[in-house]
C-alpha cells in the first residue's frame, strides 16, 4: 500500500471517529434537554395542586400553625384565622390526624413538614380544601387505614392506577385519601383528590413553576393567590359594581404571596399588565425611595415618570383641573402607592401616595395655595418634629392616581427626602415620619436587600 493511501485511509478513520463522537454527544444533550423538559424540576407538593386552586394555605406544620391560630392576640389576625375558611379547613385535618396521626411518619408530618391547602373557593366544594403533605419516608396507606381505631370501614377505588380509599367517618362524614409517591393526599371531595393524582402525572404545572414562591420568607403560615383562577370562580358571585375587579386583579398581577410569622406579614407579588411596565413611561424609578418607605410595606407600585403629562392622562378619567395646577407644576420623575403592614379595617389607614418632587419650593407653595383656596384641615396641620404636615378638606388634587377613594377624602401630605407624601390622615404621617427618623426603612432592611440581589436586573 502506497503511503499516499495509507494518509487517506487514516483521514477516513479519524473522520468516523469524530462523526461518532458528535453523535454520541449530540445523543447525550437531547437526553439532557428532555429530562429537562419532562421530569419535574420541584418534586415536592405543589405539584399535586389543582389547576382550578384559586387560594393555597401553606403551613410547616399543619398543627404549628393551628396552634399559632389559636394563641394569636392580634384581633384582626383572629377574624382571619377563625372564620368558616380557616376553621373547615383546620376540621377537615383533624379528622384526617385521628385517622392516621397513630402512624409516626405521619405524625411527624403533621406536626413540622410542608402542608398545602389547596382551596378552589369554588360553591361547589363547599369550602373543602385538598391537602397535600410531604412525608419523611414511604408510606403504605392500606396497612395505616388497617391498623387506625376510628373506623373500620375504607373502601378503595382505582384513579389512573393509583388506589383512593373512600374513609366513613361516621354515619354522614367521608374522607377521601391516597398517597402517591411521599406526599399523602386527603380531602372530603373525591374529585379534588382525583385532580392532585392528576396534576402528579406532568412535569410542571402553575404552581410548581412559579418563580418566587422560594423568596417570600419561611414563616409558619403562607398564603398563595391565584389571581385568574379567583376571577374563575368568584366572576358571577360579585355585586355588580364590584364585579370587575378580580379581572382587573388578575390583569396585571400572575400570583401574590403573603407570609406571617405571628408577628410580622411580608409579601411579594409577581405582576404582568401594567404592572409588569411600571418601569417603562420613559424613566426607570431610582432605588432613592427605599430610603425613605418604612420597613413594614407590604406592598409597592411605582412608575418612573419620564413623560408626567402622559401617564396621568393614561391612567386618569379625565384630567383633573385641581391636580394640573397644584401638582403638575412641581411632580417629579417618580410614583408610587404603598400598603404597609395591614392594621386598620379595609387598609384605611395603612396605604400611602408618594410621589417625587423637582421642585420643593413650588410644592410646598403649590400645596399651600390649595389648601386656602379649597380649604385647609387645621385639626391635620402643623408642624410634627422637624417637618411641616398639611391637611386638606378635598382631595380633587390626587383625582388622576386615587379616584374617590373614600380613605383619602381629606388627605394629609408632608415632604421627606425628596418625595411629597400623602396618607389617609395625620395619624398615618406621623407614624411613617417616625420610622424614618428612626431609620426603620427598606434601605436598611437586611431581609429586603437580600431579596433586591435576588430579583433580576434590567438594563
Amino acid at each position: 500500500m502506497s503511503p499516499s493511501s495509507q494518509h487517506f485511509e487514516a483521514i477516513q478513520k479519524s473522520n468516523t471517529f469524530t462523526r461518532r463522537l458528535l453523535f454520541a454527544l449530540a445523543s447525550v444533550l437531547i437526553a439532557a434537554l428532555l429530562l429537562y423538559l419532562f421530569l419535574p424540576r420541584n418534586a415536592g407538593p405543589y405539584r399535586a395542586v389543582p389547576a382550578q386552586t384559586s387560594l393555597l394555605l401553606e403551613c410547616q406544620g399543619l398543627l404549628r400553625a393551628k396552634i399559632l391560630t389559636d394563641k394569636t392576640s392580634d384581633t384582626h389576625w383572629r377574624e382571619v384565622l377563625h372564620s368558616a375558611l380557616f376553621e373547615q379547613c383546620f376540621n377537615d385535618a383533624d379528622a384526617a390526624v385521628k385517622l392516621l396521626g397513630h402512624e409516626p411518619n405521619v405524625f411527624r408530618a403533621f406536626a413540622k413538614s410542608k402542608a398545602l391547602v389547596a382551596l378552589s373557593l369554588h360553591p361547589a366544594d363547599s369550602l373543602h380544601a385538598l391537602f397535600a403533605l410531604e412525608l419523611d419516608e414511604h408510606f403504605d396507606l392500606e396497612k395505616g387505614l388497617k391498623t387506625n381505631k376510628l373506623t373500620p370501614k375504607y373502601f378503595p377505588h382505582q384513579f389512573h392506577g393509583n388506589d383512593i380509599f373512600n374513609v366513613h367517618l361516621s354515619k354522614t362524614e367521608r374522607i377521601e385519601v391516597a398517597v402517591s409517591g411521599r406526599i399523602l393526599l386527603f380531602s372530603r371531595r373525591a374529585t379534588l383528590v382525583e385532580d392532585a393524582l392528576a396534576q402528579l402525572e406532568n412535569a410542571h404545572n402553575w404552581w410548581s413553576d412559579r418563580p418566587y414562591i422560594s423568596d417570600l420568607p419561611e414563616a409558619p403560615l403562607r398564603l398563595h393567590l391565584h389571581p385568574a383562577a379567583l376571577a374563575e370562580q368568584v366572576r358571577g358571585q360579585m355585586n355588580a359594581r364590584w364585579r370587575g375587579l378580580p379581572d382587573l386583579l388578575a390583569r396585571n398581577v400572575e400570583w401574590f404571596g403573603l407570609s406571617w410569622d405571628g408577628k410580622e406579614v411580608k409579601a411579594i407579588a409577581e405582576t404582568k399588565g401594567f404592572f409588569s411596565g411600571l418601569s417603562s413611561w420613559g424613566e426607570t424609578p431610582s432605588s432613592a425611595i427605599y430610603n425613605v418607605l418604612p420597613d413594614n410595606t407590604a406592598f409597592l407600585a411605582r412608575v418612573g415618570l419620564g413623560h408626567i403629562p402622559e401617564f396621568f392622562k393614561e391612567i386618569g378619567e379625565g384630567r383633573s383641573s385641581d391636580f394640573e395646577q397644584f401638582v403638575l407644576p412641581w411632580v417629579g420623575a417618580e410614583a408610587a402607592i404603598v400598603v404597609t403592614e395591614p392594621l386598620s379595617p379595609a387598609l384605611a389607614g395603612d396605604r400611602l401616595l408618594l410621589l417625587a418632587v423637582r421642585d420643593s419650593a413650588k410644592a410646598l407653595s403649590s400645596l399651600r395655595a390649595f389648601g386656602k383656596e379649597r380649604g385647609a384641615l387645621p385639626t391635620a396641620s402643623g408642624p410634627y418634629q422637624m417637618f411641616e404636615v398639611l391637611g386638606f378638606q378635598n382631595s380633587s388634587l390626587l383625582k388622576p392616581i386615587l379616584g374617590d377613594d373614600e380613605a383619602f377624602r381629606n388627605p394629609v401630605c408632608c415632604f421627606v427626602d425628596g418625595f411629597a407624601v400623602f396618607a389617609p390622615d395625620r395619624s398615618s404621617v406621623e407614624i411613617f415620619l417616625d420610622k424614618y427618623l428612626v431609620n426603620q426603612t427598606l434601605a436598611a432592611n437586611t431581609d429586603f436587600l437580600q431579596l433586591q440581589q435576588k430579583l433580576p436586573q434590567k438594563g
